[in-house]
């Protein structure tokens, strides 16, 4: 891989690998580092990075693998939940309801099991395919389409809840 590769992955790649990132550890500055850390080992390793045929998948699995890594040794997803939830009820600007529905989802896919948060995030957000999202995360396509599902229709009763109720 020579310097012009190497750029041209990094400038089409790098904001999806961030959003990825940032989706799996709610974190802007941790989501930065994977995101430098992914493109640093990408051009520490360039001699067999010729052997897969698809380097964003690849690098998509890779930013996954790290940010499990990162939630297996810290408890980000909690910590990011506290936080989310506490600038959530002690926002003291008025919103208005397009914004708030907006950030319920948001909050209410933050809430969602893990499996569930990476694929309604590549699906609805990122825009994959579902043999894309399969490859991605190891999870038979079945399962992505089920796991989907059951995440798009967990957040949709929250939602109809916090209509109905004003919660």
């Amino acid at each position: 891989m020579i310097k012009r590769d190497y750029k041209n992955i990094v400038t089409l790649l790098k904001d999806k690998i961030f959003r990825f990132a940032r989706a799996i550890l709610k974190d802007e500055a941790e989501a930065e580092d994977v995101t430098q850390d992914i493109f640093e080992k990408l051009w520490l390793n360039q001699e067999w990075i010729d052997k897969y045929e698809n380097i964003e998948s690849f690098l998509m699995r890779s930013t996954k693998n790290l940010c499990l890594d990162k939630i297996k040794h810290k408890n980000v997803v909690i910590n990011s939940f506290k936080e989310l939830k506490s600038l959530h009820n002690n926002s003291i600007e008025p919103k208005n309801e397009e914004k708030d529905i907006s950030d319920k989802i948001k909050l209410l896919i933050a809430q969602l099991p893990e499996k569930q948060r990476i694929i309604i995030h590549l699906r609805d957000i990122e825009a994959y395919e579902f043999k894309e999202i399969s490859e991605l995360t190891g999870i038979d396509i079945n399962a992505v389409r089920v796991s989907l599902s059951r995440a798009r229709k967990a957040v949709k009763q929250e939602l109809i809840k916090t209509i109905n109720y004003g919660l």
